[in-house]
């Protein structure tokens, strides 16, 4: 994904995953998340970067919470 400014990634609503209370975006220039760009809490199943990228390639996932706090798989 080659990102310039601010992007909005994700789905939009028909995608909710049942019973989440809100969904944590990851961003990583590593394909094992083994360094994150940014974290993205939001109670909406899409989320705006909080900061401009530099040109690249990037992976991100995604993964729903409920309530509890519980997360559910990436």
């Amino acid at each position: 994904m080659q990102l310039t400014r601010r992007a909005i990634i994700g789905g939009t609503a028909s995608l909710a995953v049942t019973g989440a209370d809100r969904y944590e975006f990851e961003l990583s220039a590593d394909p094992g998340f083994n360094s994150t760009i940014q974290l993205v809490n939001t109670k909406n199943t899409r989320a705006a970067l909080k900061f401009l990228v530099a040109n690249g390639t990037y992976y991100w996932r995604v993964r729903a919470l409920d309530a509890a706090g519980n997360a559910g798989v990436w």
